[in-house]
């Protein structure tokens, strides 16, 4: 196990400017690799538990042996344990958003082509891929209700993005909002009564819920700045998401029958949150300001107090990786200070790692996550205990980009 120290910012009183305030009275508990130390490969430790459905970059022949090679994606899958890697579908344009189905047998996906993205649907083995979309404009987004039976989507049909809904064969397609601006990011509540979702209605992004047939919009978390990314506690009961007030980003939790908004933890980026299958943890990606902090995976105590969770040992850094920067004055390995020379005067800014495609194994023991921490600059796919271990990278997952990742139990 490895200590870490990290810091807290808070706004400072006098025109809005970071100032950090202190760092945590007690070091938090690492559990993935130490700074520096190269993440395990192979397989990962314990049992399988499913397999992963994840995107992976791949050069395609547009112009066949001649040239026009350019680089897609394409969806593959893998089994925890680091075998049974396959491709399931390579098309010449780009697959996003990976979702599979609850029963684990269908995989909803965006095929984005000829300047429109269109929602896919194909067994699990890659078979059967029906476009469901079926138009000439883009839909986004895929995301299944709790039993499987619809689909809700994003879509700019009538000339503004707006969320829609669909039965799993692409039939009943029904616009739900109607609102300038950005409607988006829909999520099913567990009982598949109410979808949560982004909105800019107000001005700047908040957290709407409405019925899933769009009746009943209404606010849930509404604060100046805006938020971003609503994620349901799998008992329905509370939402929690990410604020962006005018310095860094908080965790927000509401309670939907009191109505209160509690403030969980504030870092300089925070995105990917996530709800352990037991509601008893909460997951999330996050990233520190350059040259001070790193980038990684974590996962906190949704019911610790905001003074308990900032001093307390409920925060677990699960993975973590230290920005690349440039030595030039120090010595190497201590904490730098900013100098003209890390700051941009004579070389780039320091280069922060990037993690993201987080998802929950369907037991809650682990999670998977995207990441372009090792040393060759590659995005790959890991897997980490929820409890520690290290994080384990799969083989054969390289990507140019980051990856999109969904777990499924079959």
């Amino acid at each position: 196990k490895h200590q870490l120290s990290m810091r807290v910012y808070n706004s400072y009183a006098a025109g809005g400017i970071w100032k950090p305030v202190s760092l945590l009275a007690s070091s938090l508990d690492i559990s993935g690799s130490a700074p520096g130390e190269e993440p395990a490969s192979g397989p990962a430790t314990g049992p399988s538990v499913g397999r992963l459905v994840c995107t992976v970059t791949e050069t395609l022949g547009y112009l066949g042996a001649q040239g026009g090679w350019a680089t897609a994606n394409a969806i593959h899958t893998i089994d925890v344990d680091g075998t049974n890697h396959r491709r399931l579908r390579q098309l010449k344009g780009y697959l996003w958003s990976p979702a599979v189905s609850p029963d684990g047998r269908r995989i909803a996906f965006i095929h984005y082509a000829n300047g429109r993205g269109q929602i896919y649907v194909m067994n699990g083995d890659g078979t059967g891929a029906i476009n469901l979309s079926s138009n000439h404009f883009c839909d986004r987004s895929p995301v299944w209700s709790p039993d499987g039976s619809k689909l809700a989507f994003v879509s700019e049909r009538d000339g503004d993005w707006e969320i829609f809904v669909m039965n799993a064969d692409g039939s009943g397609q029904r616009q739900l909002t109607h609102n300038p601006g950005w409607d988006g990011s829909p999520v099913w509540s567990p009982d598949g009564k109410r979808i949560a979702f982004e909105t800019k209605r107000g001005g700047d992004m908040d957290i709407y819920v409405m019925s899933a047939n769009g009746l009943g919009q209404r606010p849930v978390i509404q604060r100046p700045g805006g938020e971003r990314e609503p994620a349901w506690s799998p008992n329905g009961r509370r939402l929690a998401c990410v604020g962006a007030p005018r310095n860094g980003n908080d965790i927000l939790v509401a309670d939907l029958d009191s109505g209160e908004v509690r403030q969980m933890m504030r870092m300089s980026w925070i995105s990917c949150l996530r709800w352990s299958p037991d509601g008893q943890r909460l997951a999330g990606v996050f990233r520190g300001p350059p040259e001070r902090d790193g980038a990684g995976v974590f996962v906190i105590d949704p019911d610790t107090s905001p003074g308990e969770l900032s001093y307390g040992s409920d925060e677990r850094v699960l993975a973590m990786a230290e920005p690349i920067r440039p030595y030039s004055s120090g010595v190497r390995g201590r904490s730098p200070e900013p100098t003209w020379y890390s700051a941009g005067g004579a070389s780039p800014r320091w280069v922060v790692k990037t993690f993201g495609g987080l998802c929950w194994s369907p037991d809650g023991s682990r999670l998977a996550f995207s990441s372009d921490m090792a040393d060759d600059g590659y995005f790959h796919v890991y897997v980490v205990a929820r409890d520690g271990e290290k994080p384990v990278r799969l083989e054969d997952t390289a990507s140019a980009w980051l990856q999109e990742v969904s777990w499924s139990s079959q």
